[in-house]
């Protein structure tokens, strides 16, 4: 393992991490510049903690206002994924103000009547999937804002390794920071081969089962996305559970880890490109996502849409060509698409890939048609690389669940390189691997109802499985 210090000064020169920004209120969807925030970014204490794969982050952010009249602005903070907010407060000098989650409109209204008032409600927004807002109350001129936000989730495990991305908005191509302060920590099994920041080595103390990394920066630009890899030394056990207790209730968490069994099934692939406006500023994503599945495939077919379709119908050596020929215009018709690939598929296809962000807006929009006829065709899996900061991911989900497929997602601002290793980790897998239907989990001999419902496992990759049950937390689980 490197010195500390040498690895510190490598990560310095290239560091790139993702924080809350607070915009401009009336700003949309257009990018800004670093000076034409209202407030800038100050101070950030980052602080992660990882139990065998669940994680627990927390952000303490500070804003300094350098106007001499008061500014106010809203809060974007774009959550890794698969996490999920579980806390949220302003600070109004030492005083600690919680905040709540509430349905858009009302939130609006509540705080419309708070700020006549001046008082900071802290009022998280929902918004797009893995984005969350909070609409900032006026910060005093010369003065500072600080807020504390919790999320909590499972990070995927494949063949031992794990990757944790707290993503960069789009909307601005740097930031800066006085300080930050970053404190990591990972529990569970015994040996931990390696730890990365955003590709870099890291000095990691510790042992047996605890490893931890901290570090402290000053005056640091930041422009991209954070991101801790590691390793672990042990395979993965096949099932390992966790309980706790809460009221009458007994919640388990089961993690099967199934061994890997190649096959032969996967390698006759389809393709479903979207190429419309909404896309347009991921493009490069979507080409490397489509160039690095279709050189796994054995055959192939090859389709880009829009408000129209376009098919491929060169050989392989051609399809870069292809693609960099296109550019991303007009809307988004998805069931158009997909009625267009299950008429004409070819014989023996193993799964279709769906590259796009989720939104249909031309031709039949309704959600519910298209989950119809992919539902008619469940026959073939759906796989969906998900990609666009905005992204339709439970509406992309229900599609992939109905046919045994799944939806992998591309962080916002990812490089090339970052597309085509996500494909290979969390999507060929897939195509490659021996499935394990989980048809019954039992809790002490007894059956349990589980979620998700009849999960599919694949070889290598840890399946979380959820349960509930009215009963102590000593018992033997199977799976």
């Amino acid at each position: 393992m490197k010195k500390f210090a040498l690895a510190l000064v490598c990560f310095v020169a290239g560091a790139v991490y993702g924080f809350g920004i607070i915009f401009p209120p009336d700003l949309g969807e257009k990018e800004i510049s670093y000076s034409e925030l209202p407030v800038i970014p100050y101070e950030a204490e980052l602080t992660i903690t990882i139990d065998d794969n669940f994680v627990v982050g927390e952000l303490k952010q500070t804003f300094y206002n350098p106007r001499k009249f008061n500014e106010e602005g809203v809060f974007n903070f774009i959550l890794p994924e698969g996490t999920s907010i579980i806390g949220f407060a302003t600070w109004d000098g030492p005083t600690r103000i919680p905040g709540v989650i509430l349905e858009k409109k009302k939130a609006i209204r509540t705080y419309e009547e708070l700020r006549a008032r001046a008082i900071d409600p802290g009022i998280l927004l929902p918004a797009a999937r893995n984005l969350f807002t909070a609409k900032i109350v006026p910060i005093p001129p010369r003065s500072t804002k600080m807020l504390e936000l919790v999320f909590a989730g499972l990070l995927p495990e494949v063949d031992g390794k794990v990757r944790f991305v707290l993503p960069f908005s789009s909307q601005i191509d740097s930031i800066r920071f006085e300080r930050i302060k970053v404190n990591i920590t990972v529990r569970g099994r015994t040996e931990l081969s390696e730890m990365k920041i955003s590709g870099l080595p890291m000095s990691v103390s510790g042992g047996g089962k605890v490893f931890s990394s901290e570090d402290e920066f000053e005056k640091i630009t930041l422009s991209g996305p954070l991101e801790i890899d590691y390793s672990y030394g042990e395979d993965a056990p096949v099932l390992s559970v966790a309980a706790y207790s809460a009221g009458d209730s007994t919640f388990g968490l089961a993690i099967f880890s199934p061994p890997v069994v190649s096959q032969k099934r996967g390698r006759n692939l389809a393709f479903l490109v979207d190429v419309s406006a909404s896309i347009k500023d991921y493009y490069y994503q979507v080409r490397a996502a489509a160039e690095k599945c279709i050189s796994a495939a054995e055959n192939f077919s090859l389709a880009c849409f829009n408000d129209t379709i376009v098919h491929f119908s060169g050989d392989r050596g051609e399809v870069s060509r292809f693609l960099d020929g296109i550019t991303p215009a007009y809307g988004t018709d998805i069931y158009s698409a997909l009625t267009d690939f299950y008429s004409h598929r070819a014989k023996g296809t193993d799964a279709l890939i769906l590259i796009t962000d989720g939104f249909p807006s031309v031709g039949e929009t309704g959600q519910k048609m298209i989950r119809t006829l992919v539902e008619s065709h469940s026959d073939i899996p759906l796989y969906i690389i998900a990609i666009g900061e905005d992204v339709n991911g439970n509406f992309l989900e229900k599609l992939a669940r109905i046919t045994g497929g799944s939806v992998i997602y591309i962080p916002p601002g990812a490089e090339e390189s970052t597309v085509e290793d996500e494909v290979s980790r969390y999507l060929l897998p897939y195509l490659t691997r021996k499935p394990y239907e989980v048809k019954r989990v039992e809790f002490n001999g007894r059956p349990v109802e589980f979620y998700p419902p009849r999960p599919i496992a694949y070889g290598g990759i840890a399946c979380p499985i959820v349960w509930a049950v009215e009963d102590s937390l000593s018992g033997k689980v199977r799976v």
